[in-house]
Parts: structure tokens; sequence; C-alpha cells
């Protein structure tokens, strides 16, 4: 799997409820396999695989800086190894590890939080999530162009250019996102294409 978006950190912690890692993309549920991008309190990418209660993998590295635009990826290979790319430059990986694996859950993907409503204080766009582990090549040649949204191997694309109102669509067509939370989203620009 491999999980891709550009972001802008306006802040961090900012919410009411103190969090170590405030999700960029986040799937799943406690219990449940759930997998995430995050950036952490100290602007840290982390990026974090969790199964069964006890069994999970995380990995962090690199920085973000608050007001700048920066493309993000997370790979998870097929042996548990992770991967985290900065602007298409790897900053960190780990070993294979075994990860037990439980029930996958019916959770919603959900950009720019977590289900259970924490949120990143941040701009987000451009989110890719791919059923393969992509290469650095990969990601570097595609990371500043607009997909079609039926490229092989992509599962999910989240463009995030409707530039106003409260929902947003996958570049298919198939999946419509409802923006969750006391204000509607402030629609940027970003450096994504």
């Amino acid at each position: 799997v491999t999980m891709e978006a550009w972001i802008r950190v306006d802040a961090v912690d900012t919410d009411s409820q103190p969090q170590f890692a405030q999700a960029i993309v986040h799937k799943g549920n406690t219990g449940a396999w759930e997998y995430g991008l995050y950036v952490l309190s100290d602007l840290r990418l982390y990026m974090a695989v969790y199964s069964c209660p006890g069994s999970g993998i995380s990995i962090s590295g690199g920085e973000l800086e608050i007001g700048t635009w920066r493309h993000v990826a997370g790979i998870v290979e097929s042996d548990n190894s992770l991967a985290l790319y900065i602007d298409g430059e790897l900053i960190a990986s780990s070993e294979p590890r075994f990860v037990q694996r439980c029930a996958s859950g019916n959770e919603p993907m959900v950009i720019g939080g977590r289900g259970d409503g924490l949120r990143v204080d941040a701009a987000i766009d451009d989110v890719r999530i791919w059923d393969i582990a992509r290469t650095a090549t990969e990601i570097t040649q595609t990371q500043a162009v607009r997909l079609n949204g039926d490229e092989p191997n992509l599962v999910a694309y989240w463009p995030l250019d409707e530039g106003s109102g409260t929902t947003t669509t996958s570049a298919d067509g198939a999946v419509t996102g409802t923006f969750d939370g006391a204000t509607a989203p402030a629609w940027a620009v970003s450096d994504a294409d």
C-alpha cells in the first residue's frame, strides 16, 4: 500500500484534545486493521500500521515546516516493512516485521483526521491511495502531476479541487466525501499540479 498527499501544516496540536499524531490520511479503528500517515507534534512525518491489540509497526522521520507545502508518502511493503518519503526523498525505512492481522473492519477512509473526531491543522491536497508499494522513481515522477484517476493500481484519488462547498468526489466519481467539522473547509491552492 502507498498513501500520498500534499500537505501544508498550519499548526500542531491546536485542538482541545492534545494528540501525539495528527492524521493526514487514516483508515480503520482500534481493534481492527488500522493504518495511517500522520504529522507528529514535533513536525516529523509518521506512519503506523496496527492490527489486533498489541500488534503494530510504526516509523517516523524527516521534518515538515509550518506553512510550507510538501509532498508526503508512506509505504507498507508486503513484508510489512515501512518507508516514508518527503518530496520524493526517502527519509526513513524499517526492516520487515510480523504484524498479526485481525478483522479489516469497514471504517471509512478519513482525510485530515481520524474517525474519533481528532483533526490535523493543515491544508491537504491530491490524496492518492495505491494497492502497491510504489518506488521512489514512481513517486517523484507523478507527485506534481494531476492523475486521470484510472492509473494501474490506483485505488482511490481525491484531487480536492472543488474550490468551494463541503463535499469532495474521487477522480473516478465513485466516492463522495463530506467534510465534517464545526467550520466549512478553507479551500486553498497547492503546489500539487
